[in-house]
């Protein structure tokens, strides 16, 4: 449990879910049926930091893209109801709402300065945003 906490601490998310007992792919380790739950509190609280953005970062439609900023302060993502919503990646709250696409935004992705936040839509539309304003710069129609 403290190595799983240590790497955790580290931001090594892969190394530390497989200290609790997690492969990649795999739901969760359960006690097999008439097996007793030898897992303790700490597994739960490391579970749930581990998957804290799981819940959260939530479109009507469904998730497409993610991107961070070049700062790795802010998260981009792409839904399926054509919004871009702005998280703090460290608390996994959302900041801001984009609006305007038409579709499934399937791409998202910020200018290597942040300061410029693009999205695709699979109809072709792009989009491009001030990532500070969240005040459109510019559009194109299906190319």
């Amino acid at each position: 449990m403290r190595l799983a906490a240590q790497f955790f601490t580290e931001a090594l998310l892969p190394t530390s879910l497989s200290a609790l007992g997690f492969e990649a792919g795999e739901v969760a380790v359960r006690p097999h049926s008439g097996e007793e739950d030898l897992r303790g509190f700490e597994w739960y609280y490391l579970w749930r930091l581990s998957h804290r953005f799981s819940s959260t970062l939530r479109h009507n439609g469904g998730v497409y893209s993610v991107a961070f900023s070049p700062d790795g302060k802010r998260l981009a993502t792409g839904g399926g109801e054509g919004a871009v919503k702005l998280w703090d990646a460290t608390t996994g709250q959302e900041i801001g709402a984009l609006q305007g696409q038409s579709y499934r935004v399937s791409s998202v992705a910020f200018s290597p300065d942040g300061k410029r936040l693009a999205a695709g839509s699979i109809d072709g539309a792009a989009k491009l945003w001030d990532a500070a304003t969240e005040q459109e710069v510019s559009s194109r129609s299906k190319f």
